[in-house]
């Protein structure tokens, strides 16, 4: 436990201090006043490991962040890829009602930050910061084949890392005619619960890039169904301005 935070080295000082204090303790008879002041000790010691491991768990992904050669680009502070690259991409909100409220981005950062972490569960750390890296290249060099080759190697390998969902939105981005189409469906979709760090849900994003698409192409039915999905199930969601997207959707 990092002496950088107080209250961990306290409890791990405590906890240290209560198991010498046992283990040095003579031995007892059950009519000797010194088993009860043992049985306590124990009890002691039980209630502040349960202490200590619910911090440890909670200050994990601090301790992560801060030890030496961690990466900014983990899974739990992801850094954004340039988002607006599409020629379908929202304009610059005009106006205050918009944009998202700071409550309603906050909100959608905590879901965000929410959904990372899952990927810890799945996978471990070293594997998060591959799939991180391969996410990055694009970062580095937006639009170049190597660029793309990248992102593509991240869906193939890691298939179900939050960042997985924001790769495939940026691969439709890219792309063109049909092959744009299955990317961002497949955004919309199977990668509908992801997010971007900045509280960009992915699924929602792709169907509002989805259906300017189809607007672009005249399938005007198309687009409306998938407009119509974002005001009744996704009312808060933002784009990468903090943009509301109920309020960037066409108004015919």
């Amino acid at each position: 436990m990092s002496p950088r935070h107080p209250l961990a080295f306290a409890l791990a000082v405590a906890l240290f201090t209560l198991g010498a204090g046992i283990a040095t303790a003579q031995p007892a008879t059950a009519a000797d006043p010194k088993d009860k002041q043992i049985r306590e000790l124990r009890e002691q010691v039980r209630k502040l490991e349960a202490r200590l491991a619910d911090l440890e768990k909670r200050l994990a992904p601090l301790l992560a962040k801060q030890e030496p050669g961690a990466d900014a680009g983990t899974a739990e502070a992801p850094t954004e890829a340039p988002a607006e690259v599409s020629a379908e991409a929202p304009a610059e909100p005009d106006d205050a009602a918009a944009v998202a409220t700071e409550a309603q981005r906050a909100k959608l950062v905590a879901r965000a930050r929410q959904r990372m972490r899952r990927d810890n569960e799945k996978y471990s750390r070293e594997q998060l910061k591959e799939a991180e890296d391969l996410y990055q290249v694009a970062n580095n060099n937006w639009r170049s084949d190597e660029a793309k080759e990248s992102l593509r190697q991240m869906v193939k390998k890691f298939p179900n890392v939050n960042r997985t969902g924001c790769a495939t939105l940026y691969l439709g981005q890219m792309a063109q005619g049909e092959e744009k189409e299955k990317l961002l469906t497949d955004a919309a979709n199977k990668y509908a619960d992801c997010f971007f760090g900045n509280g960009v849900q992915v699924g929602p994003y792709a169907r509002y890039l989805l259906g300017l698409h189809y607007r672009n192409l005249g399938q005007d039915d198309k687009a409306k169904q998938l407009f119509e999905e974002i005001r009744r199930k996704h009312p808060d969601a933002i784009g990468h301005r903090g943009e509301l997207l109920v309020q960037r959707l066409p108004k015919d």
